[in-house]
Protein backbone atom coordinates (compact mmCIF):
# COMPACT_ATOMS: atom_id res chain seq x y z
CA UNK A 1 0.00 0.00 0.00
CA UNK A 2 2.99 2.31 0.55
CA UNK A 3 6.33 2.35 -1.31
CA UNK A 4 8.21 4.32 1.36
CA UNK A 5 9.31 1.28 3.43
CA UNK A 6 10.87 -0.46 0.41
CA UNK A 7 14.35 1.16 0.69
CA UNK A 8 14.45 0.37 4.42
CA UNK A 9 13.64 -3.26 3.68
CA UNK A 10 16.41 -3.42 1.08
CA UNK A 11 18.86 -1.89 3.54
CA UNK A 12 17.88 -4.04 6.52
CA UNK A 13 17.31 -7.42 4.87
CA UNK A 14 20.43 -9.33 3.79
CA UNK A 15 18.43 -11.72 1.59
CA UNK A 16 19.34 -11.46 -2.12
CA UNK A 17 17.04 -9.49 -4.40
CA UNK A 18 17.53 -10.15 -8.10
CA UNK A 19 15.03 -7.73 -9.66
CA UNK A 20 13.09 -4.65 -8.65
CA UNK A 21 9.88 -4.27 -10.70
CA UNK A 22 7.99 -1.04 -10.10
CA UNK A 23 5.47 1.29 -11.68
CA UNK A 24 6.48 4.89 -12.31
CA UNK A 25 3.58 6.03 -10.13
CA UNK A 26 3.57 4.53 -6.62
CA UNK A 27 1.60 5.22 -3.44
CA UNK A 28 3.22 7.02 -0.55
CA UNK A 29 4.77 9.94 -2.40
CA UNK A 30 7.75 7.98 -3.79
CA UNK A 31 8.02 7.59 -7.56
CA UNK A 32 9.23 4.43 -9.22
CA UNK A 33 12.31 6.21 -10.55
CA UNK A 34 13.19 7.48 -7.05
CA UNK A 35 12.73 3.99 -5.61
CA UNK A 36 14.88 2.46 -8.37
CA UNK A 37 17.72 4.93 -7.83
CA UNK A 38 17.69 4.36 -4.09
CA UNK A 39 17.61 0.60 -4.62
CA UNK A 40 20.64 0.90 -6.90
CA UNK A 41 22.44 2.97 -4.27
CA UNK A 42 21.75 0.34 -1.61
CA UNK A 43 22.31 -2.65 -3.88
CA UNK A 44 24.41 -1.71 -6.93
CA UNK A 45 23.93 -5.13 -8.54
CA UNK A 46 20.11 -5.09 -8.44
CA UNK A 47 18.36 -5.26 -11.81
CA UNK A 48 15.53 -2.80 -12.39
CA UNK A 49 12.48 -2.95 -14.63
CA UNK A 50 10.05 0.00 -14.63
CA UNK A 51 6.58 0.02 -16.13
CA UNK A 52 3.85 2.51 -16.92
CA UNK A 53 1.08 3.33 -19.35
CA UNK A 54 2.89 6.51 -20.33
CA UNK A 55 4.16 6.64 -23.90
CA UNK A 56 7.88 7.00 -24.62
CA UNK A 57 7.32 10.65 -25.55
CA UNK A 58 6.05 11.31 -22.01
CA UNK A 59 8.80 9.49 -20.11
CA UNK A 60 11.21 12.43 -20.05
CA UNK A 61 8.75 14.32 -17.86
CA UNK A 62 9.19 11.57 -15.25
CA UNK A 63 12.97 11.41 -15.48
CA UNK A 64 13.20 8.01 -17.16
CA UNK A 65 16.42 7.50 -19.12
CA UNK A 66 16.72 4.35 -21.23
CA UNK A 67 20.44 4.29 -20.49
CA UNK A 68 19.69 4.03 -16.77
CA UNK A 69 16.79 1.57 -16.42
CA UNK A 70 14.85 -0.82 -18.59
CA UNK A 71 11.21 -0.02 -19.25
CA UNK A 72 8.14 -2.11 -20.09
CA UNK A 73 5.22 -0.26 -21.65
CA UNK A 74 1.68 -1.15 -20.52
CA UNK A 75 -0.36 -3.06 -21.43
CA UNK A 76 1.75 -6.21 -21.37
CA UNK A 77 1.03 -9.93 -21.14
CA UNK A 78 2.26 -12.19 -18.36
CA UNK A 79 4.36 -14.01 -20.97
CA UNK A 80 6.06 -10.77 -22.00
CA UNK A 81 6.70 -9.82 -18.38
CA UNK A 82 8.14 -13.26 -17.65
CA UNK A 83 10.40 -13.04 -20.70
CA UNK A 84 11.66 -9.62 -19.67
CA UNK A 85 12.34 -10.80 -16.13
CA UNK A 86 14.21 -13.84 -17.43
CA UNK A 87 16.26 -11.63 -19.74
CA UNK A 88 17.13 -9.30 -16.87
CA UNK A 89 18.31 -12.12 -14.64
CA UNK A 90 20.27 -13.93 -17.34
CA UNK A 91 21.61 -10.78 -19.00
CA UNK A 92 20.81 -12.27 -22.40
CA UNK A 93 19.95 -10.31 -25.53
CA UNK A 94 16.23 -10.03 -26.36
CA UNK A 95 14.75 -12.29 -29.04
CA UNK A 96 14.43 -10.95 -32.61
CA UNK A 97 11.35 -9.08 -33.75
CA UNK A 98 8.85 -11.00 -35.86
CA UNK A 99 7.78 -8.45 -38.47
CA UNK A 100 4.60 -9.07 -40.43
CA UNK A 101 1.46 -7.56 -41.92
CA UNK A 102 0.13 -6.66 -38.46
CA UNK A 103 2.81 -3.95 -38.30
CA UNK A 104 1.93 -2.39 -41.64
CA UNK A 105 0.33 1.07 -41.60
CA UNK A 106 -0.84 1.05 -45.23
CA UNK A 107 1.64 3.50 -46.78
CA UNK A 108 4.33 1.68 -48.73
CA UNK A 109 7.18 4.13 -48.12
CA UNK A 110 6.67 4.05 -44.36
CA UNK A 111 6.07 0.30 -44.22
CA UNK A 112 9.25 -0.45 -46.17
CA UNK A 113 11.29 1.76 -43.85
CA UNK A 114 9.78 0.19 -40.72
CA UNK A 115 10.57 -3.28 -42.08
CA UNK A 116 14.16 -2.22 -42.72
CA UNK A 117 14.49 -0.87 -39.17
CA UNK A 118 13.10 -4.13 -37.81
CA UNK A 119 15.59 -6.11 -39.90
CA UNK A 120 18.48 -3.97 -38.63
CA UNK A 121 17.43 -4.53 -35.02
CA UNK A 122 17.34 -8.27 -35.73
CA UNK A 123 20.85 -8.04 -37.20
CA UNK A 124 21.97 -6.46 -33.93
CA UNK A 125 20.24 -9.22 -31.95
CA UNK A 126 21.98 -11.87 -34.06
CA UNK A 127 25.37 -10.21 -33.59
CA UNK A 128 24.88 -10.10 -29.82
CA UNK A 129 23.80 -13.74 -29.68
CA UNK A 130 26.83 -14.83 -31.73
CA UNK A 131 29.24 -12.66 -29.74
CA UNK A 132 30.19 -10.73 -32.87
CA UNK A 133 31.12 -7.07 -33.20
CA UNK A 134 27.98 -4.91 -33.11
CA UNK A 135 29.43 -1.45 -33.74
CA UNK A 136 28.85 -1.45 -37.51
CA UNK A 137 25.19 -2.45 -37.35
CA UNK A 138 24.55 -0.01 -34.48
CA UNK A 139 25.94 2.81 -36.64
CA UNK A 140 23.69 1.72 -39.50
CA UNK A 141 20.66 1.71 -37.17
CA UNK A 142 21.45 5.31 -36.22
CA UNK A 143 21.96 6.33 -39.86
CA UNK A 144 18.78 4.66 -41.11
CA UNK A 145 16.68 5.93 -38.19
CA UNK A 146 17.80 9.47 -39.07
CA UNK A 147 16.84 8.82 -42.71
CA UNK A 148 13.42 7.44 -41.68
CA UNK A 149 12.71 10.42 -39.43
CA UNK A 150 13.61 12.84 -42.22
CA UNK A 151 11.19 11.05 -44.55
CA UNK A 152 8.39 11.22 -41.98
CA UNK A 153 9.02 14.90 -41.28
CA UNK A 154 8.85 15.61 -45.02
CA UNK A 155 5.46 13.87 -45.20
CA UNK A 156 4.22 15.80 -42.16
CA UNK A 157 5.26 19.06 -43.80
CA UNK A 158 3.36 18.13 -46.96
CA UNK A 159 0.26 17.44 -44.87
CA UNK A 160 0.71 20.64 -42.87
CA UNK A 161 0.29 18.80 -39.56
CA UNK A 162 0.12 20.97 -36.46
CA UNK A 163 2.08 18.42 -34.44
CA UNK A 164 5.03 18.26 -36.85
CA UNK A 165 7.31 20.24 -34.52
CA UNK A 166 6.50 17.96 -31.57
CA UNK A 167 7.27 14.87 -33.65
CA UNK A 168 10.53 16.38 -34.84
CA UNK A 169 11.53 17.08 -31.24
CA UNK A 170 10.74 13.50 -30.24
CA UNK A 171 12.77 12.23 -33.21
CA UNK A 172 15.80 14.33 -32.26
CA UNK A 173 15.55 13.17 -28.64
CA UNK A 174 15.57 9.50 -29.60
CA UNK A 175 18.54 9.96 -31.94
CA UNK A 176 20.45 11.72 -29.16
CA UNK A 177 19.70 8.83 -26.81
CA UNK A 178 20.88 6.22 -29.34
CA UNK A 179 24.07 8.14 -30.12
CA UNK A 180 24.77 8.57 -26.40
CA UNK A 181 24.70 4.82 -25.66
CA UNK A 182 28.18 3.83 -24.48
CA UNK A 183 27.67 0.33 -23.05
CA UNK A 184 30.96 -0.05 -21.20
CA UNK A 185 31.19 3.54 -19.97
CA UNK A 186 27.54 3.77 -18.90
CA UNK A 187 27.48 0.36 -17.25
CA UNK A 188 24.71 -0.92 -19.53
CA UNK A 189 24.70 -3.64 -22.15
CA UNK A 190 23.96 -3.27 -25.84
CA UNK A 191 21.17 -5.77 -25.11
CA UNK A 192 19.47 -3.10 -22.98
CA UNK A 193 19.81 -0.62 -25.83
CA UNK A 194 18.42 -3.18 -28.28
CA UNK A 195 15.42 -3.97 -26.09
CA UNK A 196 14.66 -0.27 -25.71
CA UNK A 197 14.86 0.23 -29.50
CA UNK A 198 12.60 -2.76 -30.15
CA UNK A 199 9.97 -1.38 -27.78
CA UNK A 200 10.31 2.10 -29.22
CA UNK A 201 9.85 0.84 -32.81
CA UNK A 202 6.71 -1.10 -31.91
CA UNK A 203 5.23 1.90 -30.09
CA UNK A 204 6.28 4.23 -32.93
CA UNK A 205 4.51 2.02 -35.49
CA UNK A 206 1.35 1.38 -33.50
CA UNK A 207 0.94 4.95 -32.28
CA UNK A 208 2.14 8.09 -34.10
CA UNK A 209 2.85 6.41 -37.44
CA UNK A 210 -0.62 4.87 -37.74
CA UNK A 211 -2.07 8.34 -37.23
CA UNK A 212 0.28 9.79 -39.86
CA UNK A 213 -0.51 6.97 -42.29
CA UNK A 214 -4.26 7.48 -41.86
CA UNK A 215 -3.87 11.16 -42.73
CA UNK A 216 -1.74 10.28 -45.76
CA UNK A 217 -4.23 7.69 -47.00
CA UNK A 218 -6.99 10.28 -46.67
CA UNK A 219 -4.95 12.38 -49.13
CA UNK A 220 -4.67 9.44 -51.54
CA UNK A 221 -1.19 8.26 -50.52
CA UNK A 222 -0.61 4.51 -50.70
Amino acid sequence: KDAKPAPHLLAADAAPVDVLFADLVLPGGVSGIELAREARRLRPDIRVLLTSGYTHDMLDEHGVDAREFQFLLKPYSTDKLAARMAGLVSGSAPPPLIWGSAHEVGVREIDEQHARLGALLNELAAALKAGEDHATVLREIIRYTDFHFAAEERLMTVLGRDDAAAHQQAHRRLLEEIRAFRPDADGISVGVALRYLQEWLLYHVDGPDRELAAALRAQGER
